[in-house]
């Protein structure tokens, strides 16, 4: 079998694919929108999740970085303009055909967006009554046509779906003539690698001739449908496999027999799984003679050379035991030779096998036995401090043979991981050698940060350590005081409207005069008082049991509102200022932001900003080039890439300008 890596999503990826978004993105709500290749659209949603839908290819969550183009295309500003700010309601496969479908409600209207992961591949949007609104791709076909303002036709059906054939219907094999694998293949929307995979369970070679069935064939083939039908709705074992080369060649949902010989990496989700493969497969297409794909050529040799190691390490220990067990029996065999006799004599006296036993573990002459295992017809000895099985049934000798036998097979494959290591270190050299002459062409891909559960909240680390959270709007200020706020806290806020709650999450340590100024700074910058150009703010700070959600009666308090009771300690003249940067941990670059004391104690790259005209975008694209600007050299490729959304995040609603 040519194992080549699979370039596009079969029916059953998409059908393990849609099982897990369903629980993971159904009602969530579509942030934005990009179109990073032609085929390729990029998802980001309100729950933290990416999903990226390739026309003709694969749809999964990604956790990848995806490279955003510096202007939408025609076809992305109209998803845009219909999806964006919708809530995902359902994902769907139609049957068991290559096609994805998302249902978004925007509004009091729903859209479908119709993914086809065959052939050409194609995205479709439709309104509520399924007529084309936007296609990637315009076509008149023999079959159907993609014309706006016509109503989409699904494709003829491949196949009978394999999920709900009957026996009956199987058993129409029986009247072709062509090879099984070939007649599977075209009674049921699978492809051959499937085919071969139920020929496989069923134990049926794939050239028997198809009008040679028999009934009982026709169950065996059946049965193994059935198997692939509840291996797809059990979720085990989602994986990638490799080849003998460590090289990646299949993601999958589940295992496959075909595959058995085969090295596996397994996964949590199959969306992970998917993303791992994709991305690499598409990095490596893209650009196969890169650095990037030479590192990744490097990488898997390493990793075959670290496996291979571990192997060596195993096989000398196992050689050295082995070896070392039959030279014990052999010293030993006597006292050994003598206990085989003296329990299969026991046992052919007809004594039971509790007596023996009994007998032989309270007997001081044999202290070198330690246990019995009658279901292997084995027992277990100890001499020297080292512990092995001998079998009961064969004599000392025997016994002692086995294990030799055992080491010199070690040593004979030790020989062999000999040459298999030099030969991959061979090859790092020589893809080492080849990198130096493409470095220059390296492409990247990074995998997004991992975030934290408070970045939900405007937020910044203090110049002491401490972590300063505020509310983005009304919501997240209910959010942060209801569910966030302990007892030790410290909580901020400005007599001013539309000024967020910050609290101090102090961990009962108690926050030096900085911190509680750089709390109040932001509550000061990120509220409305931003917006109007107040250059500063007096701020408060109260303890949490004097914040209340108890209204004076006869009023109420809309949601983000608060009662605050007693003495509130007043922060005078606090100045709207914001310092926005980069710190790179564990090999990535985070964006960070806050009170310019505080920022300024954890980087050196970073801008300051006051209250200004220009607009949040055009802002976030300046403070870019200026981190770069003032940044080392080989870090520029990389803070470039930073997302302008990441820096948005820190800039205060109204804009601003750079001080």
């Amino acid at each position: 079998m040519l194992l080549e890596p699979k370039q596009t999503m079969s029916s059953f990826d998409l059908i393990a694919i849609v099982n897990e978004l369903k629980e993971i993105i159904q009602g969530s709500r579509i942030e934005n929108i990009y179109q990073t290749s032609p085929l390729t659209l990029l998802f980001s949603l309100h729950s933290e999740q990416r999903l990226i839908i390739e026309a003709g290819k694969r749809v999964h969550l990604t956790k990848y970085d995806t490279e955003k183009p510096p202007s939408p295309s025609l076809f992305c500003q109209n998803l845009r303009k219909y999806l964006r700010g919708g809530i995902i309601q359902e994902v769907r496969t139609e049957g068991f055909e290559r096609i994805v479908i998302l249902t978004i409600s925007q509004r009091d209207t729903s859209y479908k967006l119709v993914t086809e992961i065959f052939g050409r591949g194609n995205t479709i949007l439709l309104d509520d009554n399924g007529r084309i609104l936007h296609a990637l791709s315009y076509r008149r076909m023999r079959d159907r046509d993609i014309i706006r303002g016509e109503v989409l036709k699904s494709p003829p059906a491949r196949g009978l779906n394999p999920l709900e054939i009957t026996i009956e219907q199987l058993a129409g094999l029986k009247n072709q003539k062509s090879p099984i694998a070939a007649s599977l293949t075209n009674l049921m929307s699978i492809g051959g690698l499937y085919a071969e995979e139920i020929l496989q369970r069923a134990q049926i070679d794939k050239t028997t001739s198809s009008n040679t069935l028999v009934d009982e064939t026709i169950t065996r083939i059946y049965n193994a449908i059935m198997d692939l039908s509840a291996d797809l709705s059990s979720r085990k074992c989602p994986q990638i496999v490799m080849n003998s080369q460590g090289r990646m060649v299949d993601a999958l949902p589940f295992s496959l027999k075909i595959y058995r010989d085969l090295k596996v990496r397994e996964f949590p989700t199959f969306n992970e799984a998917a993303d791992e493969y994709f991305t690499k497969i598409e990095l490596e297409r893209e650009d196969s003679t890169s650095s990037k794909g030479i590192n990744l050529k490097i990488d898997e040799q390493r990793r075959v050379i670290h496996q291979q190691q571990e192997h060596f390490k195993k096989l000398e220990e196992e050689t050295s035991k082995n070896q070392l067990v039959g030279d014990l029996i052999n010293i030993h065999s006597q006292e050994i030779q003598s206990l085989l006799d003296s329990i299969l004599s026991q046992r052919r006296s007809g004594e039971e096998w509790n007596q023996i036993i009994s007998d032989k573990m309270s007997d001081d002459s044999v202290h070198f036995l330690e246990s019995f295992d009658l279901k292997h017809g084995m027992i277990q000895v100890k001499i020297e401090e080292t512990t092995f099985d001998l079998d009961l049934q064969e004599t000392v000798y025997r016994n002692a043979s086995r294990f030799y036998k055992a080491a010199k097979e070690a040593k004979e494959k030790i020989e062999g991981l000999k040459i298999a290591l030099t030969e991959a270190e061979a090859k790092i050299k020589e893809l080492m050698e080849i990198e130096v002459e493409v470095e220059k062409n390296v492409k990247t891909i990074d995998k997004l940060r991992e975030r934290s559960w408070f970045e939900k909240f405007h937020w910044a680390n203090s110049s002491e350590g401490f972590l300063l959270i505020g509310g983005r709007d009304a919501s997240t200020n209910e959010l942060l005081i209801r569910r966030h706020m302990s007892k030790d806290d410290i909580a901020f806020h400005a007599d001013f409207p539309g000024s967020p709650f910050v609290l101090i999450k102090t961990d009962t340590k108690p926050p030096s005069e900085q911190t509680l100024n750089e709390a109040a700074q932001i509550s000061a910058s990120y509220s409305r008082a931003w917006r109007e150009g107040v250059a500063s703010l007096d701020i408060y700070w109260v303890k949490p049991d004097q914040v209340s959600k108890s209204a004076p009666s006869g009023e109420y308090l809309s949601r983000g509102m608060f009662m605050i009771h007693g003495q509130k300690n007043y922060i005078k003249n606090v100045p709207l200022r914001v310092c926005i940067g980069f710190v790179e941990k564990e090999d990535l670059l985070t964006v960070i932001g806050g009170p310019p004391s505080a920022i300024a104690s954890q980087t050196r790259y970073r801008v300051e900003l006051v209250p200004g005209r220009q607009s949040s975008g055009k802002l976030a694209k300046s403070i870019l080039g200026k981190l770069a600007a003032i940044a080392p050299a080989e870090l520029r490729p990389r803070i470039l890439k930073l997302s302008l959304d990441e820096i948005q995040k820190f800039i205060p609603a109204g804009g601003g300008q750079l001080l």
